[in-house]
């Protein structure tokens, strides 16, 4: 019996240990990686990791060891970009970053390596962009969708006027992004409380930030799971693995995220009430649809809320947070609103190049808070070398946006002048 229970255990376990050494003789005959701090044997810096803020200690090896740095952890060599010069030199060799590092939590076991978030480059890949380009690669394309962005926008200040409260901020700016990305991609107007579509959609996506996000789960470790260190243990049987059971019901709950609001589409379209959006276009271009361009249009589809809801809600939080910090800076873009749009009407995104402050204080705000400080990790698809440095084939890069933004500008918020020199001058009668 103990046999019987021992066997699907070490054997994982032993390809494990051979998985972390040939890894680190490998590592180790590849080439010398960018300066960092000095890691532990076996473990490499995993405890150099912080759980949280990981940008303010990228900063500070920016500072130390220069525009670009590494770690290893447990053998995977993580490279860290500091500078603009150096992030402008990995965007040209588009070929060789292009895909995502493996996260089999998250990815084969929740499902998200199905959406562009953690998908591989490669066929699928070229598809997914093929149907974004399709519906959302031009503005002509998306002019299709202002009404509905106005029209959203306009009973999100309706919200806001009766419940103006700070508490209530919050729940208006996420049912905002939702409504907006749900109208542009399903067709799916939102209902004024708690609407289904956007329950399970945030549930789907509590899950991956859970699976992707260190602290976020009692089975997470630094970084993420266990088992996205060490890729051997998915052999581990579900009953010895209580991350496979979580996986399991996380998955259902992807699942769901992807296929009720494509049902709803299909039988929209079968009523002959579908309005324009993503998926209605996109099933009504296509004469044929095989079942894997089913899947494929329906992943392409989900991967719009996971990758828009939270980035711009968090967008507009620190808007709000701009203004009361900076009311001079209010105070001008409001004059200059009133001077082209008047107070018959509310401003629309026709108006954006007469406003050229606004949008100036909006391009300002995305420096200043950057919702996603070090963006989304890419793995290089061969061995490369970046501003002198080899980086192997295998390496996660990871791009410190936050910390570029930071150096290259006054890292204060702080709306002068002198951030927008390509403005000649504000609006009539204002300083600023």
């Amino acid at each position: 019996m103990m046999q019987s229970i021992t066997i699907p255990i070490v054997l994982p376990l032993t390809g494990v240990l051979s998985f972390v050494i040939v890894r680190l003789l490998f590592q180790k005959a590849r080439g010398r990686l960018p300066p960092g701090p000095a890691g532990l044997p076996l473990i490499g810096n995993v405890l150099d990791m912080p759980s949280s803020t990981e940008w303010l200690r990228f900063a500070e090896w920016g500072v130390k060891w220069g525009q670009i740095c590494s770690v290893t952890l447990l053998g995977q060599p993580i490279v860290i970009l500091n500078s603009a010069s150096v992030l402008e030199e990995v965007d040209s060799k588009t070929a060789v970053f292009c895909t995502r590092p493996r996260l089999p939590m998250a990815g084969e076991l929740v499902g998200y390596d199905q959406t562009l978030v953690l998908m591989s480059y490669g066929p699928r890949f070229r598809t997914y962009r093929k149907y974004f380009a399709k519906q959302i690669g031009s503005s002509n394309a998306v002019a299709r969708f202002v009404p509905m962005i106005e029209a959203e926008t306009h009973r999100f200040l309706r919200w806001l006027l009766l419940k103006p409260s700070a508490d209530s901020i919050s729940t208006h700016l996420r049912k905002l992004t939702g409504a907006i990305i749900l109208r542009i991609t399903y067709g799916i107007e939102v209902q004024e409380e708690e609407d289904p579509f956007v329950a399970l959609i945030e549930k789907a996506n509590d899950n991956f930030n859970a699976a992707t996000q260190p602290g976020n789960h009692p089975h997470s470790r630094a970084g993420a799971f266990l088992v996205d260190v060490f890729p051997a243990m998915l052999q581990i049987p579900e009953i010895f693995a209580p991350f496979k059971q979580t996986a399991r019901v996380w998955a259902r709950a992807t699942k769901n995220m992807v296929d009720a609001p494509y049902s709803f589409v299909q039988k929209q379209i079968s009523n002959g009430t579908a309005p324009v959006s993503f998926v209605s276009s996109l099933l009504e271009e296509e004469e044929k649809l095989s079942t894997e361009d089913i899947r494929d249009l329906k992943f392409t589809a989900a991967s719009f809320y996971g990758g828009g809801a939270d980035t711009t809600a968090a967008s507009l939080h620190a808007f709000f947070l701009a203004m009361v910090l900076t009311p001079d800076v209010q105070r001008t873009a409001q004059i200059e609103i009133d001077s082209v749009v008047g107070s018959a009407r509310l401003p629309q995104l026709s108006d954006r190049e007469q406003l050229p402050y606004t949008s100036a204080v909006v391009t300002e705000l995305l420096r200043w808070h950057s919702v996603a400080p070090l963006g989304v990790p890419h793995a290089a698809m061969q061995d490369t070398v970046v501003n002198g440095h080899f980086i192997p084939k295998g390496a996660f890069g990871i791009r410190a946006f936050w910390v570029v933004a930071s150096l290259q500008f006054d890292s204060k918020l702080n709306f002068r002048k002198l951030k927008f020199p390509y403005l000649a001058s504000g609006p009539a009668g204002v300083e600023h």
